[in-house]
């Protein structure tokens, strides 16, 4: 799978309008950082854009991994000391660490960034595949990994409303990382109350389907969650909804300290994570491979035959979720790590849902009182939400500052 480097910015066909910085409020610019140098960033003139597109032509300015600044750039943001500057394109802020331009040679030596490989991988899925819609109107991320089945949408869509529980309800900044394109309706009422919602994904794709879905309420950032270009203390309320997971291993200790970084003193912020081997879900599955064992069986396989049952033809997305096999990187801590871990902040852990799209696929059925069954684990969640957090597969850690 080709890789396209997040820096090259490749107009959408249907959407080409450059917007500067115009729907960016001046007093958010006043709460971003250079993540490279920890440094305060403003506006650049027209003055410094004229010069800058100038050594791009003389080859004197290029991005921090070594690679070209192509095109012409109409509107920037620079660090404090003019060493670097970060390229707006089609409304969005592209401020990952490795789509700096270094202004000078000089600048280029000192701070050269590159990408890792696993983001790489991660930014190439979701700006290629993930964050495409299929012919029903469906992302291909929702139609791989979610349960859009009827049976389970009311359980999903509760599950969803959870985090509005940790939140408070009003506020100036929302800052959802890894926005995606806010793909589900419930995603919308987190940042209701607030003046604006910072979306900011490493995907461009993700950024233009969210600017799409909630225009000029949002503000549009490409960035790195391990290193977000946000001052300490400076937001109202934080999100991450199924991302640090595909962060590399190492890093991932560093992404729940870079959200609670830049909460400010007095608010909250939710982060849904996923367990490696939950015991609730050991428990699940125990039946289900029980009656697989059991099909097995001689007396099983002649009413079977007797009956002229056929296995039951593979859903559209189980085929999609066999052929995607693991196309980014995941790496999924168990409860332990977490509990062994030294914070800079209390770990409190509650249920956002206590079991998985495989759970839903293989139990719940139109049939076979799905709904009732969903209904029925959605009320022991919400009578143990700790417990089914801390062994379930889908918990949320609540931060509070």
């Amino acid at each position: 799978m080709a890789v396209v480097p997040s820096h090259r910015f490749i107009p959408p066909a249907s959407d080409s309008a450059e917007v500067g910085l115009g729907n960016v409020p001046a007093d958010l610019i006043e709460r971003l950082r250079c993540p490279v140098t920890d440094t305060s960033v403003r506006p650049m003139s027209d003055r410094e854009l004229d010069d800058l597109n100038a050594a791009a032509r003389r080859s004197d300015a290029a991005h921090l991994d070594g690679s070209a600044v192509d095109g012409q750039i109409t509107a920037a943001l620079v660090n404090a000391d003019g060493s670097l500057a970060y390229r707006v394109e089609d409304g969005i802020l592209l401020m990952l660490p490795n789509s700096a331009i270094a202004l000078d040679r000089a600048s280029a030596a000192r701070h050269g960034n590159a990408h890792r490989p696993e983001k790489r991988a991660v930014q190439s899925f979701y700006d290629q595949i993930g964050w495409k819609r299929d012919e029903k109107g469906d992302f291909e991320d929702a139609v791989i990994w979610e349960d859009l089945r009827p049976v389970s949408a009311d359980y999903i869509r509760k599950c969803h409303l959870r985090v509005n529980r940790y939140l408070q309800p009003t506020g100036d900044y929302l800052l959802d990382v890894a926005s995606g394109p806010v793909q589900y309706p419930e995603y919308l009422t987190y940042s209701q109350g607030y003046q604006r919602r910072i979306c900011m994904d490493i995907s461009v794709q993700a950024l233009r389907e969210a600017r799409r879905k909630i225009g000029d309420k949002g503000v549009y950032i490409l960035g790195d969650i391990t290193n977000l270009p946000i001052k300490t203390n400076a937001l109202d309320a934080v999100i991450s909804l199924h991302t640090i997971y595909h962060v590399p291993q190492d890093e991932q200790g560093k992404a729940f300290e870079e959200l609670y970084r830049v909460l400010r003193p007095g608010r909250s912020g939710v982060i849904v994570y996923t367990f490696s081997d939950p015991l609730l879900l050991r428990w699940g599955n125990k039946p289900a491979r029980w009656w697989r064992v059991a099909r097995q069986t001689a007396p099983v396989r002649a009413i079977k035959k007797l009956l002229g049952r056929k296995p039951a033809p593979q859903t559209d997305a189980g085929k999609k979720a066999d052929s995607a096999n693991a196309p980014f990187y995941f790496h999924a801590h168990p409860l332990s790590w977490f509990t062994s871990r030294k914070w800079s902040f209390p770990i409190d852990i509650v249920v956002w849902r206590s079991v998985n799209v495989w759970f839903l696929r293989t139990y719940a059925h139109p049939k076979r009182l799905g709904r009732l069954l969903l209904a029925a684990i959605y009320g022991f969640e919400k009578l143990f939400p700790r417990f089914t957090g801390r062994h379930g597969p889908y918990p949320m850690f609540l931060l509070r500052k």
